[in-house]
């Protein structure tokens, strides 16, 4: 028997393949197309295996499903029988593995309840499945809580980033209007500092050349002084 690992490689490179052949053909160098799928066998059968398989007493009484000759539907049909299949245990050949030691944790058939795992806490695998789900469905709820809780911190986080982005923008305008009001304000007073220093400017100009005027005068009546006496002191 095929283990699960072995059969779902097997399936992966069918799917590249354009038809399907029968695996027990196959072991003899043969191709022949397979027509069905044994299910605990996990082997594709041509229609002569096919109905050998129902004849012999190992077999006869394991499930079968015809082919549909689509690979891609056929291949889907190999994935879901995987899952119907029966696991033989590997000890104890044709008995398959139907229960679950919960003292040493392992999946076992009826006879290794019986030698082995004697007197072992021995339980139906689909009993332990059910419980298995409920403990699985309390962590998908708990799971779902944990993310609503994630998704509710997350939007806090995003509307905390858009306040923080709207407060700063505030700020910017802010310290943008006090900027200009500061310049403003800047610009009056250096503007009047420069319109005193001009009139101050202007001032001492306007009595620089008022002095320079009445020098100019005095100089010129002293001249005119000095030529006079000038002349006087030379004819008597």
């Amino acid at each position: 028997m095929k283990s699960l690992a072995e059969a779902l490689e097997r399936i992966k490179e069918q799917l590249n393949e354009s038809s399907i052949n029968c695996d027990i053909c196959a072991q003899g160098k043969q191709h022949t197309h397979a027509v069905s799928r044994c299910i605990e066998c996990a082997e594709y059968l041509c229609d002569t295996c096919d109905k050998c398989h129902g004849r012999m007493r190992s077999t006869k009484s394991h499930k079968r499903v015809k082919l549909t000759g689509d690979t891609e539907k056929d291949s889907k049909i190999a994935i879901d029988s995987l899952v119907q299949r029966n696991i033989d245990c590997t000890e104890h050949n044709d008995q398959p593995l139907k229960f679950y030691c919960k003292t040493d944790k392992t999946i076992v058939c009826r006879d290794c309840c019986i030698t082995d795992h004697s007197g072992h806490s021995c339980v139906k695998i689909e009993d332990v499945a059910k419980e298995e789900l409920r403990n699985v469905s309390a962590l998908v709820g708990l799971a779902i809580q944990r993310k609503d809780l994630l998704d509710k911190q997350l939007k806090n986080s995003d509307d905390l980033t858009g306040t923080t982005e709207q407060k700063l923008q505030t700020l910017l305008s802010s310290i943008k209007s006090d900027r200009r009001a500061m310049i403003s304000e800047l610009d009056r007073y250096f503007n009047k500092l420069e319109r005193d220093a001009k009139e101050v400017h202007n001032n001492t100009l306007k009595q620089i050349k008022s002095q320079r005027s009445d020098l100019e005068l005095q100089r010129g009546v002293t001249e005119s002084t000095l030529l006079h006496l000038t002349s006087v002191q030379k004819h008597g």
